[in-house]
């Protein structure tokens, strides 16, 4: 079999997206519009996406293989040595903590959590104004003070 076969194959069992309104049963939100799927077997994470017939649709982020964390941009993760919370940084500012009880990861997939953050924080400006919005005012001051290009 060649790669697309395959691939076909892999998208049959284990599909990249799908409409929300008719699986979100099968799903636990994570974080603002990330979602963990409550029965796959493969580890991953599902971003809830507008699509353009109007309906909303959960698309999955397979990883293909382990990668250690990095940042990609001005965004960084962090989780503290117990893996009960997730902190969110830019240009090395602490911007906002995750934590376990409420977002559900543990010592077994906080990687995974992590890794989303990283990525949706270098990659989505949307769930930058959501994180920094979340923030008391008093804080949302003081970051947008010191960073300004966040407040677009």
């Amino acid at each position: 079999m060649n790669n697309k076969e395959w691939e076909s194959i892999f998208n049959i069992f284990y599909p990249k997206k799908l409409e929300y309104q008719d699986n979100k049963h099968l799903f636990t939100k994570i974080a603002f519009d990330l979602f963990s799927s409550n029965s796959s077997p493969v580890k991953s994470l599902w971003i809830l996406e507008d699509g353009e017939d109007g309906k909303q649709y959960l698309s999955a982020t397979y990883e293909t293989e382990d990668q250690s964390l990095e940042a990609t941009g001005s965004w960084s993760t962090m989780a503290n040595k117990e893996a009960s919370m997730v902190v969110l940084y830019y240009k090395g500012y602490p911007i906002h903590k995750f934590n376990k009880e409420q977002f559900g990861f543990d010592n077994s997939n906080v990687h995974l959590f992590q890794n989303m953050i990283n990525k949706k924080a270098n990659s989505d400006n949307n769930f930058i104004k959501e994180v920094i919005n979340s923030q008391n005012k008093e804080k949302q001051e003081i970051i947008l003070q010191q960073f300004p290009e966040l407040a677009n």
